[in-house]
């Protein structure tokens, strides 16, 4: 059956992109679209956008972010908004939402992720990031290791994707739900934007 509609969909591409079998199955070994459109169109998407120039289904989600998309299709149990998520910021501990901060303040541009994918990126990446805060207050490896706990108990993926998307309104939140959660320890430690940056 695969193997079918592998053939079916060979002869659609082969129309769209205007080139022979021989071509195709070379393209197929060093060009990306040939497993772009094998692995995201059907062949009667294929054939309805050779005949009218569009797809129905991709007209009616473009103008759709990911995010919305996902909040329509699995039926978000709320809004997502930053009321919300800096609710759930606070039931983090004051280590983790440090490491929370260190993570998005040194990542210029989330792409758009699960939650796994986030969890993932956070394994990846804090453990390359340095501080000078040397008090135990804070400890990125055992930091790290809370935040992810937290993120698991907390936040869903809607949310997680509402924070790749505000990633800058994001950021300045933690910082007064950090400063509001050291309260009288303000004085001792410095303001976390002047701690961190990345080791390279």
């Amino acid at each position: 059956m695969l193997i079918v509609r592998s053939i079916i969909v060979k002869k659609q591409i082969c129309e769209l992109l205007d080139i022979s079998d021989v071509s195709y199955y070379r393209w197929k070994q060093d060009r990306l679209i040939i497993s772009f459109l094998e692995k995201y169109f059907t062949e009667t998407e294929i054939t309805e956008y050779i005949q009218t120039k569009k797809i129905k289904k991709l007209e009616l989600i473009k103008d759709y972010s990911s995010l919305e998309l996902n909040e329509k299709l699995n039926g978000s149990k709320g809004t997502v908004n930053i009321t919300n998520i800096n609710t759930k910021l606070n039931n983090f501990d004051l280590g983790s939402l440090i490491a929370l901060y260190l993570f998005l303040k040194n990542k210029k541009l989330l792409p758009l992720v699960t939650k796994d994918d986030f969890i993932n990126m956070i394994n990846e990446n804090l453990k390359f990031i340095e501080t000078d805060w040397k008090e135990d207050m804070f400890c990125t490896k055992y930091n790290q290791l809370d935040l992810i706990k937290y993120i698991k108990l907390f936040l869903d993926t809607n949310e997680i994707l509402f924070i790749s998307n505000h990633l800058e309104e994001i950021i300045n939140n933690l910082e007064q739900i950090i400063e509001l959660k050291r309260g009288f320890l303000s004085k001792i430690f410095p303001k976390p934007k002047n701690l961190f940056s990345i080791n390279k």
